[in-house]
């Protein structure tokens, strides 16, 4: 019983997928019988009795056409019902033309007096006595010259096709021929070359093309299959074929993707026009596309190792998904979504993600920037929602490849980026890899992940913030780790945007301002994480957070983003040309933090002295010093740098300049005291 209702439930399935995507469909019952009277019996659900009467009986009324497994059809057919049922065009006539004689057919209208089957249950359950779309026909097959032997079964299933190829197309308007594969069994040839393919036969429009011979060049030039002539239903290269096709020639256009099924590497150069939404996949060995891809809007699913040389354009987008590499070469110009789900994609040096419009969505696979990559941008706005790496593999001494991302569109709603420098050559000594992103406006809220300690020690991961819009901050919130670095830098060091660090991070490989302001904002942890910050002179520090490290400033520190606290943990050195820009925002000594910038050394050295410098500012309600203000009528003194814990001032240094120090009013001095403050 149960494999009663799962080959009933199967039927109903297959009934309601066909109806969904075609709207008609046409049932065949295939069994064989034990008469002793050789010939087929078809079954419409007409008995022996019914079949006996005349043509003209039988076309009268609708008595028998209703009652019958081909009610459907008959009634949207013009042919009379007699003539569809046992006419010469019936499923009867055109086996009988086959050679094996069948009841009803036009030589053997009924069965007369001998037994027959006419039609049965599932005939009758599935079929269109009850009205619908699915028309039925139960064959009995007799034995001798059917089924007895092999070559006879292989003959009559050839009959049988041919038989309902004519009949669908007759009187369903469906062409069979152009359902089934068309067989490439050859090596190299041409598409126009009946030979070879299968049976001889030439592919028509709509029909699967296979390639299972010994490998070759196959050149299309079959006009039959050409774009604005036809399409090809899809493309497969099955896993009997012996060798590797290069296929080549006209452009053509395909309705249901592209596979490789065998372990040979296959390319395809010709130009593809994708007609709906589907999968070019090599699930053994690889697929390269030498040809352009039009793709007009719908999504490209990518599976396996794919390489994609010409130019994809469109409306369309892609999709990568499953393990293995697409590569992309070309500077293209699709304009949807690229999403990448799983795997990896590979970046050459100018290939793009379309035309730098559509959504890039890193979901869960990895992005591969090639060693021949260096600075060329992606464009695309970024959505990361699942953990992505982003990965170079540079093998030069002294050599930095850079990824950088130009949209100030960045949204982060899930996973973890890992920035990850893959190069293998361990002699190659100062090799970066670096992810820069070059727009202001968003907040990267997702853990980063910059290094590992299993990276080659020649190698070097960097996230670089190189932010030179004024008006929009980028500001990192989520966790950095790593044994990377974190850069900051800018075109225009004099008119660079703000990087804002809040996150608690630990990674490791020092913080690099090369140009530009970094902030350090974060509430507890480091901001900066374990390593060094080196201050370039074009670069800024500021902030009201906490630094672990050393801090080298040849550039200028300023507490704050007006007046603040800055506290650093590992000791701060000035004495190259550093700046510490000390802001004063109200006219009070006390409030520090508030009302005047402090740094505050909890551990390490401060090391002034040399060319450091002191640069006074007087900002909010702060004025400068003048004879008529009461105020600045007394000696006044801040503690400008703190030394907390184990924080010393080796020599009691102090700064050597003070810019903007000078008034009618007084002058402005600095001086350490006993402990080592400022």
């Amino acid at each position: 019983m149960q494999a009663w209702n799962e080959f009933q439930n199967f039927i109903i399935a297959a009934k309601t997928n066909v109806l969904a995507r075609h709207g008609k469909g046409f049932y065949i019952d295939l069994h064989g019988n034990g008469h002793t009277i050789q010939r087929l019996e078809l079954g419409y659900l007409l008995s022996s009795s019914q079949l006996g009467n005349s043509d003209a009986t039988l076309n009268a009324t609708s008595t028998y056409e209703n009652q019958s497994s081909i009610r459907t059809l008959s009634q949207l057919s013009p042919l009379t019902f007699a003539a569809l049922l046992r006419g010469s065009n019936s499923f009867g006539g055109l086996i009988s033309n086959e050679g094996y004689p069948s009841v009803p057919s036009p030589a053997i209208p009924d069965p007369n007096s001998d037994p027959y089957f006419d039609g049965g249950y599932n005939t009758d359950q599935h079929g269109s006595v009850n009205g619908g779309n699915i028309n039925a026909l139960q064959i009995e097959s007799n034995f001798t010259g059917v089924r007895d032997t092999s070559a006879n079964r292989t003959a009559f299933a050839q009959s049988l096709a041919r038989v309902m190829a004519a009949f669908f197309d007759q009187h369903c308007g469906v062409s069979l021929r152009e359902c089934v594969p068309s067989v490439w069994d050859v090596g190299s040839g041409s598409w126009g070359t009946a030979a070879n393919w299968a049976d001889d036969a030439l592919p028509v429009s709509t029909n699967h093309i296979v390639f299972a011979g010994a490998g070759g060049t196959a050149t299309h030039n079959l006009s039959a299959l050409t774009t604005g002539s036809g399409v090809l239903a899809s493309m497969n290269f099955s896993n009997v074929a012996t060798g590797a096709y290069t296929v080549s020639g006209n452009a053509f256009s395909v309705l249901y993707g592209i596979t490789n099924n065998s372990t040979f590497a296959h390319v395809i150069n010709n130009h593809i026009t994708l007609v709906g939404a589907q999968t070019f996949a090599a699930n053994s060995a690889a697929l390269t596309f030498g040809g352009n891809l039009t793709n007009g809007g719908s999504q490209l699913r990518c599976v396996g190792n794919l390489t994609a040389n010409g130019i994809i354009s469109g409306t369309g987008g892609l999709t990568k998904v499953g393990a293995g590499t697409l590569t992309l070469t070309a500077a293209n110009s699709y304009s949807g979504p690229t999403t990448n789900q799983a795997g990896t994609i590979s970046l050459n040096a100018t290939c793009t993600f379309g035309n730098g419009n559509g959504l890039l969505v890193l979901a869960g696979g990895d992005l591969l920037s090639l060693n021949t990559r260096s600075a060329a941008p992606i464009a695309n706005p970024l959505l990361l929602t699942g953990s992505t790496t982003i990965s170079g593999d540079g093998t030069l001494t002294n050599s930095a490849r850079i990824l950088p991302f130009s949209s100030g569109n960045v949204t982060t709603s899930a996973g973890t980026l890992t920035i990850r420098h893959s190069g293998t050559n361990a002699f190659a000594s100062n090799n970066v890899f670096r992810v820069r992103f070059t727009a202001g406006g968003f907040n990267f809220t997702r853990p980063i992940t910059v290094g590992f300690l299993s990276d080659l020690p020649a190698t070097l991961s960097q996230l670089e913030s190189y932010n030179d819009n004024t008006a929009a901050d980028q500001t990192f919130s989520g966790a950095i780790s790593g044994t990377g670095q974190f850069r900051r830098d800018a075109i225009n060091p004099a008119a660079a945007g703000r990087t804002i660090l809040t996150g608690a991070n630990s990674y490791s490989g020092g913080t690099v301002v090369s140009g530009g302001t970094l902030l350090v904002n974060n509430s507890f942890g480091s901001g900066t994480g374990s390593g060094f910050v080196a201050i370039s002179n074009t670069g800024t520090l500021g902030g009201s957070g906490t630094i672990s490290g050393p801090v080298l400033c040849a550039g200028v520190i300023s507490p704050g983003q007006s007046a603040g606290t800055l506290t650093l943990g590992g000791g701060l050195d000035l004495s190259g040309s550093g700046t510490n820009v000390w802001e004063l925002s109200a006219l009070s000594e006390a409030g520090a933090g508030t009302n005047f910038d402090q740094i505050i050394l909890t551990d390490g050295n401060l090391a002034l002295g040399g060319s450091s410098k002191l640069q006074l500012n007087f900002i909010g309600t702060a004025t400068p010093p003048a004879a008529t203000n009461a105020f600045w009528q007394g000696i006044r003194s801040w503690k400008i740098i703190s030394l907390t814990g184990p924080a010393t001032n080796s020599g009691a240094t102090r700064f050597p300049t003070i810019l903007n120090g000078n008034f009618t009013a007084g002058t402005f001095t600095n001086y350490t005291d006993v402990i080592g403050n400022v």
